[in-house]
Order: C-alpha cells, then sequence, then structure tokens
C-alpha cells in the first residue's frame, strides 16, 4: 500500500498506457490484453483483501506496525470510493472487448 510495499498494482496501472499504445497499434495479441487484465484483476482483489486486513475492524488481522487507519481520511478516501471501482470497471471492459476480439466470427 506504498511505495516500498509490494505495489504491483501500481506497475499494472502504469503498464496500461503501453498496452493501450501496442493493441492500437496492432503489436499485441488479445489473448495477452485477456492475460493482463485477468492478472490485474487478481492483483487489485489482492491488494483490496491487503488492505481489508491491514485496517481496524472485523477482517483485521494482527501484523507489524500500526493498523491502516487513514482510510477514511482526504485524499486516501478516493481509492476505495473511487478507483478501486473504476479500476475494476476498467479491467472487466476491457476484458469483454479482448473476449469479443479473440473470439472467432460467427455467421
Amino acid at each position: 500500500m506504498t511505495f516500498e510495499g509490494r505495489n504491483f498494482d501500481i506497475l499494472v496501472g502504469l503498464a496500461a498506457p503501453v498496452i493501450a499504445l501496442l493493441v492500437a497499434r496492432g503489436r499485441i495479441s488479445p489473448r495477452v490484453v485477456l492475460a493482463r487484465n485477468n492478472a490485474g484483476l487478481l492483483i487489485l482483489a489482492s491488494t483490496v483483501a491487503r488492505v481489508a486486513t491491514s485496517t481496524p475492524g472485523p477482517l483485521h488481522r494482527d501484523g507489524p506496525g500500526a493498523p491502516f487507519t487513514d482510510l477514511a481520511a482526504w485524499p486516501v478516501i478516493w481509492l476505495p470510493a473511487i478507483l478501486v471501482p473504476f479500476a475494476a470497471f476498467l479491467h472487466i471492459v476491457s476484458l469483454r472487448q479482448s473476449r469479443a476480439a479473440a473470439s472467432p466470427v460467427r455467421e
């Protein structure tokens, strides 16, 4: 959840413009995009689970360091309220488009 931690979700977001450019130029197959989006959703779910177990509440697990209490503070509240659902939505839309592009055309 920090830049020093296991932030593979940040790498997924940073790689998105590169992947989009490769898709637009036809240099990457829809199957690769499917795999990337599935991996992105799994990484997003892992990050959400890590946050859920790090904040005070019924899912909190004791671990090293203090509980993550800034989740409801400004501007961090934007992450669970807006950015995480938006990231999931974009992955799902991309999965649907890639699946349609990867499937054979039926007539």
